[in-house]
């Protein structure tokens, strides 16, 4: 009897220990579960942040480019600006005491161009000092023809000079 009790214990034994092991591999198994839900979580977040890094670069990129897509807009005149582009001439010859008399205004489309036909009439120094003033405009400008004459004498005594000129606006994009 005491030989069938210590097979059954020892059988206790195996079993238990048949049950140990099962329990700790599992336990194991559980764990290095655990481990790599835990390592993709890491990589996931990580993932995250390095998009939501780059949406930040993207972001002050576009900040960026606004403030120099603005600055470059000062440069050239679009069909909205127009008005404001003529109206900027006008003002640069009431500084030069002249008269200005826009004749043509015309648009072209290849290249984009606007082609302007100026009279001036005037002083000869303002009708030259309007001309080194358009020089010192934001936009490309060309002058393609100009002429310059004296006039008659008025009756105040002071010179008169009128010129026709005919400016071709290179920075000008239709929109």
């Amino acid at each position: 009897m005491k030989l069938v009790v210590r097979h059954h214990h020892l059988a206790i034994i195996l079993i238990l220990n048949l049950l140990a092991i099962i329990g700790l591999s599992w336990l194991f198994v559980a764990r290095a579960g655990l481990v790599t839900e835990m390592r993709q979580s890491v990589i996931d977040q990580s993932q995250v942040y390095a998009r939501q890094e780059r949406l930040s670069q993207l972001r002050d990129l576009v900040v960026n480019t606004g403030l120099d897509r603005a600055q470059l807009s000062q440069h050239f005149v679009s069909t909205l600006t127009v008005p404001q582009f003529i109206e900027s001439l006008e003002i640069l010859a009431n500084e030069q005491q002249i008269e200005l008399d826009l004749r043509n205004v015309e648009a072209t489309a290849k290249p984009p161009t606007l082609k302007l036909n100026l009279q001036l009439t005037g002083s000869r120094s303002g009708v030259l000092a309007y001309l080194r003033a358009l020089e010192k405009l934001p936009y490309r400008l060309r002058v393609n023809t100009g002429q310059l004459q004296k006039r008659e004498v008025g009756e105040d005594a002071s010179e008169s000079w009128s010129g026709n000129f005919g400016v071709e606006l290179l920075s000008y994009q239709p929109e």
